[in-house]
Parts: structure tokens; C-alpha cells; sequence
């Protein structure tokens, strides 16, 4: 990782690039506002769109990554998205569902 402002910052490595992970992220389009086939809307205002992000693979910061090389940074990540804008103060990464094994049934 590369810090920055003493923040870890990951990439997107190519295959066999030293020190390359395997990292997977299946993606849906769920909801989309503006214009999705330009990426803005009438006024010039960036769109945004509602993701279904499915990871494959556990690795560090993996979605923000995956999306910041698809050219569509997560809204408010300070670390991997542009300066935010009026009530993107926080990340808008969210759990839809989790599931976890049942400590005594497993």
C-alpha cells in the first residue's frame, strides 16, 4: 500500500506484476440517476447510479479500488473519490445483507 496523508493506497496491480493478489468483484446496475450512458446529466452534474457489489475475494479496500479503476469512484470516499460534494460526507458503501455462520450451529 502507498500512504498518503499517512493513509494506506492500493491499486489495481496487473497479472504477475510483483506483489500482485487475485481480487474479484462482481457488479449489477440496480438504480440509475442522470444520464448512466454519459455519466452526466442535463445540467453537468455527475451522475450516480446504485451498485450491486458482490466481492469475490476479501483483499484490502478492494470495492473502492475496483470502482476507481472502473472510472466511477464510491460517493464520499475521501480516500479514493474526488473532494466531496454537498452531503457526501461519508462513504456511501453499504451492506444490503450480511451473513454470518451461526456461532453454535455453524
Amino acid at each position: 500500500a502507498k500512504a498518503v496523508d499517512n493513509k494506506p493506497r492500493y491499486k489495481v496491480a496487473a497479472p504477475g506484476e510483483p506483489g500482485a493478489k487475485a481480487a474479484s468483484t462482481g457488479w449489477e446496475v440496480v438504480e440509475s440517476a442522470g444520464g448512466a450512458a454519459t455519466g452526466e446529466t442535463a445540467t453537468g452534474d455527475a451522475a450516480t447510479t446504485l451498485v450491486r457489489l458482490s466481492p469475490r475475494t476479501g483483499r484490502s479496500h478492494q470495492l473502492r479500488v475496483h470502482c476507481l479503476a472502473a472510472g466511477h469512484p464510491i460517493v464520499g470516499d475521501p480516500l479514493y473519490g474526488p473532494a466531496p460534494g454537498p452531503g457526501e460526507d461519508r462513504l456511501c458503501l453499504h451492506a444490503e445483507r450480511l451473513c454470518l455462520p451461526h456461532p453454535a450451529t455453524g
